[in-house]
């Protein structure tokens, strides 16, 4: 990660987010459910996975490992506000591989004994065009999975930091709504990736 003066210092990975971001997530999260429905939900995850490879694939590996400082965004901490396009394509292969265990789980009856803590789900600084395949791995790894689940209404739950305890149908929202708040930190990165790069040809 970039450690030079002209950044500003970034609150520490899992610190949360502001009260009020954390409630607009939650409302956003549940007006999405009410308003969607699992197949949809779907669809909408994978119309994500499209939109982010075209927003990738154009990339240069240089591009595409560049640091950019972008504003802060709803849903996203402040330690995530300086990450390369890779970078935010590393945090959602771990972080969906992580909820395809999850939802597994669940939807078997079954406790999932690990906790999700928001530290551990940050991608590596050197993240490389590696990622890609893995991104489309795990896309369809989850998405296999969901067709053939006839209910994600399950009995079992799983806490999520900000949201709460979720059943797999929880989860499952959780994971398009993640990809689109994600998408908006892409699109900011790659608004300001020609002045970074400028910037750092004049340095």
């Amino acid at each position: 990660m970039p450690n030079d003066s002209k950044y500003p210092v970034l609150e520490p990975p899992g610190s949360g987010l502001p009260l009020f971001s954390k409630w607009m997530a939650n409302i956003g999260l549940k007006t999405y459910m009410v308003r969607s429905d699992p197949q949809k939900a779907l669809q909408h995850f994978q119309h994500l996975g499209e939109s982010f490879r075209k927003l990738i694939m154009p990339l240069s590996d240089y591009e595409g490992q560049t640091h950019v400082l972008v504003q802060p965004i709803l849903g996203i901490e402040d330690s995530s506000r300086l990450w390369s396009p890779y970078m935010v394509l590393h945090h959602l292969v771990i972080v969906e591989k992580g909820v395809v265990e999850i939802v597994e789980s669940l939807v078997n009856n079954k406790e999932f004994e690990s906790e999700v803590r928001i530290a551990a789900v940050k991608p590596s600084a050197g993240t490389g065009c590696e990622v890609l395949p893995l991104f489309l791995e795990v896309e369809r790894q989850y998405s296999d999975f969901i067709v053939q689940t006839p209910s994600l209404k399950t009995a079992k739950q799983h806490l999520r930091p900000w949201f709460g305890k979720l059943d797999a149908y929880g989860w499952h929202f959780l994971m398009a709504l993640n990809r689109s708040v994600h998408r908006k930190q892409l699109k900011a990165i790659l608004e300001k990736l020609p002045e970074t790069l400028r910037s750092k040809a004049g340095e």
